[in-house]
């Protein structure tokens, strides 16, 4: 109907005029929304509601129109006209639920499906929304109840049933899922998601090889069907660790169906999630090429631009990292799909203050929708009662391991004073190793959870260990139990290691653990309150800092050429810096750029690294590329000096280059995030290595460079200088770290 709305008046008058027009004009109006022409029909149906004001289908209809092209309040108005002229008309109640859904207003869709079993107590599709809607909000022992009735009433209903199914699986009641599914299955052999469904449920009972049979049926049939594809390259890699098998199985469809959105940002993903595994060669190189080809479906990029943030950035593709869009579109993309370790990028991407400011309301933003969340369903809590006087500390994180949270959380761990204090440690990963069997081993309590446990489910557990003080040690990174801490699990709780700011609960998070060195300026740079430690907020001890020998003479006095470096992460890299790096090497000649990284196997990364570098004047010859799985502390004797990312700088790295006798050059700035490496350099008396703008950035390390006795004293000493300094003393962090609970508790 492409006419001038005059046009359109006219027919809609014309129509009216003949016998049943009316019905005439709701047949086109459907027409048209079946054809996706949602505006001719809003038109129509806004000028029949002038016309008929009394048709509660009109109003109806016209709610579905508007909710199909997301004028969400519009929708509201048109469904609850509809119902207000007729009451007992149960769609416009049940469209006014489904709504609420859409918009992520639960408690209201509740509303909505009561009073529509209210008009009419045998509305078998009010029970079954209302059990699926519960069963999003992790109240199932309601929601089972609301599918049996349904069952009740309808035990014909194969819908109703699935989604029991699906609570049964959800609350590890497998067998039970599994006998539900395998009687759907033979209701209905070829419905691929009772198949697919039941292959889950085999996976999980441990019978994986039945899964991937009825997985492969089901490509048997449907060769295409990507949810299939997804499910059994899962397996593979999940379950039977056989990376290969899953990366050939993904590029097989995926070149059978190269338009694939879905498709290509999965198999992104899972080419992100193997990169740094053995045996890996062109994984980066393939994911880089998918990831430009996703570049192209802009209709789809709030889908995708979480893996192509990581993508881009741990690439050094910038220019595609760029054409994402804007940083605060980016973190509001990563709240409103779940992606939310993607927040940690937009922290190397400041500029400006405005920018800095930015990136805490965004999680600001998050962490109220996460205590709002909370409060729509409280823990239970009641009067705690301990035998035990000694103050209990909870420690919260999925890095109790091998890993840089593992590294530092181990002296509080193992040396609190356990005459005054309880250590009870919660992990969420399933993944162990000797580190994390000996914290296992050494804790009062170490509670593991699983990857799919439900944050509400952790917060009363955790609620019930009765905690004096919980220390939340993962902010957003992967496998975090965040929102857990929202119900506000312990009296005091405090955000310290994992993340690097303030992780963004307003009103759950009391303090962040902080020292004077990285405690922001600017009081808008931080969210909770300070908890001020009097020397480093973190200590070097055994676990993660090996006696690796450090090899006496300077690199450079070794190879006649002074070597700049860095072990950071790539996706800390920004342009600012490496122009910053190449201006620092155009100043001292025939110097070396040494790129320490498992990227560096691949030639995506290198290219793009040696493309910056020469954009100012840096050649490919004067650039050297380590790619190390193991041992990575070893390459630090072939640096002289180790320039740091900014704005978003080192930490852990920078702790193990000191360790190892190199010195670092750092950038200090106003975040957090900005001023640890400004931290750990003040803390072991480097602080004349600490610059305020880059022009002192690139003058310290140009000086550093021409100042070969002090590097080589530094070689020498520097090791014993942390072991005497707060750096590097676990007895004295942790008589600290205590002095610090008692203050607050």
């Amino acid at each position: 109907m492409e006419k001038g709305r005059g046009d359109i008046d006219k027919f809609i008058e014309y129509t009216l005029l003949q016998i049943d027009g009316l019905e005439s004009l709701m047949s086109l109006v459907i027409k048209k929304v079946n054809q996706d022409e949602l505006d001719d029909a809003k038109y129509i149906l806004q000028v029949l509601t002038k016309k008929y004001p009394s048709n509660f289908q009109i109003f109806n209809i016209l709610g579905v129109v508007l909710k199909r092209k997301k004028e969400y309040q519009e929708a509201l108005k048109a469904f609850t006209r509809a119902a207000e002229i007729s009451p007992k008309f149960t769609p416009a109640v049940m469209n006014i639920g489904n709504l609420f859904i859409t918009i992520g207003k639960l408690e209201r869709a509740i509303d909505s499906f009561n009073a529509a079993i209210e008009i009419d107590p045998n509305i078998v599709s009010a029970y079954n929304l209302k059990g699926k809607v519960l069963s999003k909000m992790m109240m199932f022992a309601d929601a089972e109840v609301c599918f049996n009735k349904a069952i009740e009433i309808d035990d014909k209903n194969l819908d109703v049933k699935y989604n029991l199914a699906a609570l049964y699986y959800n609350t590890r009641r497998y067998s039970e899922a599994f006998k539900l599914i395998e009687y759907l299955s033979e209701i209905v052999p070829d419905n691929i998601t009772y198949l697919l469904f039941k292959a889950r449920v085999l996976e999980n009972i441990g019978r994986v090889n039945e899964a991937i049979e009825v997985i492969k049926s089901i490509l048997m049939q449907n060769p295409n069907n990507i949810e299939s594809i997804i499910s059994l390259a899962n397996i593979y890699a999940n379950k039977l660790k056989d990376n290969m098998s899953a990366k050939n199985l993904y590029l097989e469809y995926y070149s059978k169906n190269p338009d694939s959105v879905v498709l290509m940002q999965k198999l992104c993903f899972f080419l992100m999630n193997i990169i740094h595994k053995k045996g890996c060669v062109d994984e980066l190189d393939l994911a880089v090429s998918i990831g430009r080809r996703l570049l192209k479906f802009t209709k789809e990029k709030h889908f995708y631009s979480s893996i192509l943030q990581l993508l881009f950035l741990e690439s050094l593709c910038h220019d595609e990292y760029e054409k994402l869009g804007d940083q605060k579109d980016l973190m509001l993309d990563a709240i409103e799909d779940g992606t939310l370790t993607s927040l940690i990028f937009s922290m190397s991407r400041v500029k400006s203050i405005e920018d800095r400011i930015q990136v805490i309301e965004c999680h600001k933003y998050l962490g109220k929708r996460l205590e709002e969340k909370a409060l729509k369903r409280p823990i239970k809590k009641k009067i705690r009662q301990r035998l035990s006087n000694k103050k209990r500390i909870g420690m919260f994180s999925s890095y109790l391991s091998n890993t840089p949270v593992g590294y530092f959380a181990w002296p509080v761990i193992e040396k609190i004073d356990r005459t005054k204090f309880e250590v009870y440690c919660y992990s969420a990963s399933p993944y162990t190793d000797e580190v994390r069997i000996e914290m296992e081993n050494t804790a009062d309590k170490f509670t593991s959870y699983g990857m799919y446990d439900h944050e509400y489910e952790v917060a009363q557990l955790m609620y019930e260990d009765q905690l004096d003080i919980v220390f939340e040690m993962g902010g957003i990174t992967a496998n975090h139990r965040m929102g857990a801490f929202a119900y506000k699990i312990a009296p005091i709780q405090v955000s310290w290691l994992g993340y690097p700011q303030s992780v963004g609960l307003p009103t759950s998070i009391d303090y962040i653990l902080t020292d004077k060195y990285i405690l922001p300026q600017d009081q808008r740079l931080i969210i909770e309150k300070p908890l001020v430690m009097p020397e480093s907020w973190v200590v070097i001890d055994k676990v993660g800092f090996d006696k690796v020998n450090i090899v006496n003479d300077i690199p450079e006095d070794r190879c006649g050429v002074l070597t700049f470096g860095t072990l950071n992460a790539p996706y800390k890299y920004t342009q600012e810096a490496i122009a910053a790096w190449a201006e620092i090497m155009k100043m001292v000649p025939n110097s070396r750029f040494l790129c320490v990284r498992q990227h560096s196997r691949y030639k995506v990364f290198k290219d793009n690294f040696i493309m910056h570098m020469g954009k100012y004047g840096i050649t490919q010859d004067r650039i050297v590329f380590i790619a190390t799985d193991v041992n990575h502390l070893e390459c630090y004797n072939y640096i002289d000096i180790a320039l740091d990312t900014f704005p978003h700088t080192g930490g852990t790295t920078t702790c193990e280059t000191l360790w190892m006798g190199v010195p670092l050059v750092t950038l200090v700035g106003q975040c957090f995030f900005e001023r640890i490496s400004y931290s750990n350099l003040s803390n072991v008396e480097l602080s004349d290595l600490c610059a305020s703008s880059v022009e002192e950035y690139k003058k310290i390390a140009v000086g550093l460079a021409y100042d070969k006795e002090r590097r080589r004293a530094l070689r020498r000493t520097l090791r014993d200088v942390i072991l005497r300094s707060p750096l590097g003393q676990p007895e004295r962090f942790v008589r600290n770290f205590e002095a610090k609970i008692l203050e607050v508790i």
